[in-house]
């Protein structure tokens, strides 16, 4: 039983080496993941000296464990010579990026798999090894949690911080020895550090040795030690929160302000129905498959009722975090990572305690109920992994770009097309960023320095995106751009965040029926979006390319 119960793991582990690496590269010179560059270039950045982000709208954790790793590899590539000095690595860092990217990617799989093995341990010491294996089953199978794999995001590293401090959590509950208190607060101070959603945590934390049938006085100093180490974890995982709190404190309120606000800026993120029954008919089907949302929905009010103390382990946390998120009015998907391995836990553990009770029909019931299960994530993983099998359009109109337009010509371009500023841009990108005091420019700082290493560059202005707030009147004036010699006006699909609101962005809205009216469509790319997250208002990707009319 041993041998058959490693061999399932093992298989669902190169599962998930399989299904995380397919089409892995398609996009690998630029990201489509706006976060996942955002970690990079802060991991990078670390390495000029100042580890302060300056930008807390996402913890920095996972960005210090990237400058750790790209820090032993090019250690280990200047002993092997590869590497000179580190200046050759900045230089590699501007000329090559998909080298950085990939190696992220790769680590990504490996945290990845390292969750799937502690998910089996949880349920193991939960349960047993045969609810644990179906749990890890349900979580390789599930959609958000293949698609996660593929980026070097947050997500990834949240569910194992919150997988590893989970394990501790189960250890007190089922011996509170002050060991596992101290290692649970420290892994959840590094959870929180990751993504600031593994806050509720705590919730589980402090009701493991409370609901454990112990003395609740002999749990209540070890509980305030492990709340101390909760804040000695965040400290190391982010010690700017601490050194650097006025800026910390205001992007925190301003972030968790968003996400219940009706003026979050991307309208096609908006849940268009309340968050709690969004979550039920779009989030989770699109997570899970229908037939998985089915049982774990069935699965999670099961065990409200059942009593059963390991149980009510997991609902704490699992329960408290789709209460604390039904009024959000952005309910994505990645936001609920972490919490899927228990969901899958408990799923797996109602799936074996109804079999058991329909005795004459036990094996029919679990083989039946787990192949619909898999079967329909199957599909939907495979509709994923075909989606982003092409390289973006951002990166096509870069390349389009780059042969028909004439080097260093005028262009209005939508923030997140990868053109490469000429020196006069990235003066002006830099003086503007200082202006309205949103970045440290650090980027276009050593951009500046290697500009002649690239062959084509523009003098470009940029289109700020909606959920980037950093935008104001003259950003979007066509007859101002037009005055300042720009010829060519590049639009991306996110621009349409903006159109689908005209009564509050009309100045953007104008700017696009100037284009439209003044201007010439040269050439356009566009198609299906990848299947990364859904959007109920926006089905395509574009990027439309206009010069004006003569």
């Amino acid at each position: 039983m041993k041998n058959k119960t490693n061999i399932a793991l093992l298989f669902l582990i190169a599962t998930v080496f399989l299904l995380g690496s397919l089409g892995m590269t398609s996009d690998l010179k630029y990201s489509r993941m706006s976060t996942e560059t955002e970690q990079i270039n802060f991991a990078l950045k670390f390495g000029a000296g100042d580890f302060n982000p300056h930008h807390f709208v996402h913890p920095p954790f996972f960005a210090y464990i990237l400058f750790i790793l790209y820090g032993a590899i090019f250690a280990t590539g200047k002993l092997l010579g590869v590497f000179h000095s580190a200046l050759d690595y900045e230089i590699l860092y501007y000329t090559t990026p998909q080298f950085f990217l990939i190696i992220a990617r790769i680590f990504i799989l490996f945290i990845a798999a390292l969750s799937i093995i502690i998910t089996y341990k949880i349920g193991k010491r939960l349960f047993d090894k045969k609810i644990a294996i179906l749990a890890c089953g349900f979580l390789v199978f599930s959609q958000l949690f293949i698609s996660a794999t593929h980026y070097a995001t947050g997500e990834v590293p949240l569910l194992l911080m919150s997988l590893a401090a989970f394990y501790f959590i189960v250890r007190i509950f089922e011996d509170g020895h002050l060991k596992y208190y101290i290692s649970a607060g420290l892994l959840i101070g590094l959870a929180i550090a990751t993504k600031y959603n593994a806050g509720l945590l705590i919730a589980p934390f402090l009701c493991a040795g409370l609901i454990s049938q112990r003395p609740a006085v002999s749990e209540i100093k070890k509980i305030f030690m492990g709340l101390a180490f909760i804040v000695i974890g965040f400290f190391i995982g982010c010690p700017f929160a601490f050194f650097d709190y006025k800026v910390f404190y205001s992007e925190i309120i301003k972030q968790f302000g968003r996400m219940r606000s009706l003026t979050y800026n991307f309208e096609s993120w908006k849940a268009d129905k309340p968050g709690w029954l969004y979550l039920w008919t779009d989030t989770f089907p699109f997570s899970f498959s229908w037939p998985g949302v089915i049982l774990v929905f069935i699965s999670l009010i099961w065990g409200i009722f059942y009593r059963n103390r390991k149980i009510c382990l997991l609902l704490i946390f699992v329960v408290l975090y789709l209460i604390s998120s039904a009024r959000w009015t952005a309910v994505k998907p990645r936001y609920y990572i972490h919490i899927f391995p228990f969901m899958c836990i408990i799923a797996s553990y109602f799936l074996f305690e109804i079999s058991h009770r329909l005795s004459k029909y036990k094996k029919y019931v679990l083989i039946i109920a787990t192949s619909i299960v898999f079967a329909c994530g199957g599909i939907e993983i495979f509709k994923f992994e075909n989606s982003i099998f092409f390289q973006p359009y951002s990166i096509s109109a870069k390349d389009w770009i780059e042969q028909e337009i004439p080097q260093g010509s005028k262009i209005a371009i939508s923030d997140g097309i990868p053109v490469i500023p000429n020196m006069e841009s990235i003066d002006r990108q830099i003086e503007e960023i200082y202006k309205k005091g949103y970045g440290r420019a650090a980027y276009l700082k050593g951009l500046k320095k290697y500009i002649n290493l690239f062959s084509k560059s523009y003098d470009v202005y940029l289109l700020p995106l909606p959920w980037m707030e950093n935008y104001d009147s003259e950003d979007f004036n066509f007859q101002l751009l037009v005055d300042k010699g720009v010829r060519y006006f590049v639009i991306s699909q996110e621009f349409t965040e903006y159109l689908l609101r005209p009564d509050k962005y009309q100045i953007q809205a104008g700017f696009f029926k100037n284009i439209e009216s003044r201007c010439d469509l040269i050439k356009q790319f566009r198609g299906e979006r990848p299947l990364i997250e859904p959007e109920h208002l926006i089905d395509n990707e574009y990027v439309l390319i206009y010069k004006l009319r003569v």
